[in-house]
């Protein structure tokens, strides 16, 4: 997950730094102009695949990308695995039910999500 987080972060800063406008940057990555600019405002609001078509045109490794969807799917059948207690303790550090991370395994993740389920899955080994 840091990975994919420390390439977020540098591809955002790159988009940052590239000043292109709302609407050619809404083209590349198949948005809006408003979702842009929301994206702007608030940046954990991009998402995995977002991030990916922007690595691509920035010429940064998408591997992170490719390696977070599928630590996605490996953690969802690891948690559906743990005993009751335990994985309600998790959902409540990560902010999310494990059902509905399972409903959502075919969705795009944003960046606000990865790292709530980062920051829970953290405190959770270090209890």
């Amino acid at each position: 997950m840091n990975s994919f987080l420390n390439l977020s972060s540098a591809v955002l800063h790159k988009t940052y730094q590239d000043k292109k406008s709302t609407s050619a940057l809404g083209d590349m990555v198949g948005l809006s102009h408003n979702s842009v600019r929301n994206r702007y405002q608030n940046p954990k609001l991009w998402r995995i695949s977002e991030i990916t078509q922007l690595a691509t045109h920035y010429q940064l490794p998408t591997r992170s990308c490719i390696q977070m969807q599928e630590a996605v799917v490996n953690l969802v059948g690891y948690l559906q695995q743990l005993p009751g207690p335990q994985r309600r303790q998790v959902e409540r550090l990560c902010q999310i039910k494990i059902v509905n991370i399972v409903k959502r395994l075919n969705d795009d993740w944003s960046l606000d999500d990865i790292e709530r389920i980062q920051r829970g899955l953290r405190q959770w080994t270090n209890s």
